[in-house]
């Protein structure tokens, strides 16, 4: 098996922001050219996960210890180097005390180049679980300026509005499983951001529709992807906003 390498991005600062964020147990050791290599941060945003099971891109294994809301790696601006190039991925499940696979739960084609940086999440439920791979755009925004994107990884919300608190649009029907582009802000400002059903003044509902909101005070030359998770309507998984620092 091939193994993998935590990249951290030179003289980066970033902090992940995240409920519920734990290390998977990874120990990656091995020193391998990272200019040959894909770097990816995995975000599992299933609402229905199944704890045991492994995500493969090839033969290399990218965590064996998947549960709701992890991110992997957890720490700050740091992302997980594979092969890069094309290939088959599969969501498995292992023979029962082993790593070995077992179970196919669903496959996925992939094509990663060396040296571009993806984010990657893990959407849908139960057999329909599949990645949703992004590029990441992490050259520097301008002095004074930030950079965010929204991501829907909300299976029940086919698509969402997203507004500025004073009703300014940012995104219209931004459809599940599915980002906008890295939006310009400028840094060191409060922004609010509201979630709506698509033409309506409705807030998409959790247990309760007025905190399914989000407010970025956004740092200066800082990028953010902003992650909205959940079920809509729940009262177990309610919908959430989980803020991830790319650079």
């Amino acid at each position: 098996m091939k193994k993998l390498l935590y990249f951290i991005l030179p003289t980066l600062t970033g902090a992940v922001l995240i409920s519920s964020c734990e290390k998977n147990g990874l120990q990656l050791t091995e020193t391998i050219d990272a200019s040959a290599n894909s770097h990816i941060k995995v975000g599992y945003y299933s609402p229905n996960p199944n704890n045991n099971f492994i995500l493969k891109f090839g033969d290399t294994k990218v965590g064996t210890t998947f549960f709701y809301s992890q991110l992997n790696p957890s720490d700050g601006t740091a992302y997980l180097a594979i092969p890069s190039g094309t290939g088959q991925g599969k969501f498995v499940l292992p023979k029962a005390g082993t790593t070995e696979d077992s179970v196919l739960i669903s496959s996925f084609n992939y094509d990663l180049q060396a040296g571009k940086f993806y984010s990657v999440f893990v959407i849908d439920t139960t057999t329909k679980v599949r990645p949703l791979i992004l590029n990441d755009t992490l050259d520097l925004p301008a002095e004074g300026m930030a950079k965010v994107r929204f991501v829907n990884t909300m299976y029940n919300v086919p698509a969402m509005d997203i507004k500025l608190a004073d009703g300014t649009m940012i995104a219209s029907s931004l459809a599940f499983g599915s980002a906008t582009r890295f939006v310009d802000l400028t840094a060191a400002q409060l922004y609010g951001f509201k979630f709506y059903n698509p033409g309506t003044t409705t807030q998409v509902t959790g247990t309760n529709a007025s905190t399914f909101k989000f407010d970025l005070t956004a740092i200066n030359r800082r990028i953010y992807t902003v992650v909205l998770r959940g079920i809509a309507g729940s009262t177990t998984t309610a919908p959430v906003v989980t803020s991830i620092s790319n650079r």
